[in-house]
């Protein structure tokens, strides 16, 4: 759900330069606005999330500096309608989870620039990973959490990032996914 003015918002962003292919909002939860989801998304190489931490933090504008991204949320995506078409739009195989990340991908592969837009604020439910049912948090204690990216939502942006490297660089992508996986598991066990 929008906020309201997002729309306005965007489009102003969005029709300062051509260059600009897609804009996105920051995204809030639902039930506590004040807290937030993400200010666009990065990942490296790999697919891993950089900047983690930002889910859940409270929204003191902090993050509000933000423009230039290499995703945004496909909640309150706007993208430029030639782009759209020359991309032939979201693909199906990450459906829900990763779409605003593939699509962004390729945005930046078309030589279009994709921007985040702080002014523009969407509400999003957030769902619990274990559960499956909305989250409802009356206060933030250690027991009391934000809830993680689900794993559902990391493997998919793994996916999204294996999907679009070089065809070169894929065996030496994937070892390197299994390899890290591996020595981050065996450190947990460790620990």
């Amino acid at each position: 759900q929008p906020a309201p003015g997002s729309l306005r918002a965007l489009l102003q962003v969005a029709g300062r330069s051509q260059r600009i292919g897609v804009a996105g909002c920051k995204v809030v939860q639902a039930q506590q606005p004040d807290l937030r989801v993400n200010v666009g998304l990065d990942l490296t190489r790999t697919g891993r999330h950089v900047g983690t931490h930002m889910q859940g933090e409270p929204d003191q504008g902090q993050h509000d500096t933000r423009s230039d991204v290499l995703a945004v949320s496909s909640a309150g995506m706007l993208i430029r309608r030639d782009v759209y078409l020359g991309l032939g739009g979201f693909d199906p195989a990450f459906d829900g989870e990763g779409d605003g990340l593939d699509l962004c991908w390729r945005t930046h592969l078309l030589g279009h620039q994709v921007v985040v837009v702080p002014q523009a604020v969407v509400r999003q439910e957030i769902q619990d990973p274990e559960a499956g049912r909305t989250l409802r948090r009356a206060g933030r204690t250690d027991a009391d959490q934000p809830a993680p990216r689900s794993a559902r939502t990391l493997r998919r942006h793994r996916q999204v990032a294996l999907a679009r490297c070089s065809p070169l660089a894929l065996p030496f992508m994937a070892l390197w996914v299994c390899l890290s996986g591996l020595l981050l598991a065996l450190l947990m066990l460790v620990l």
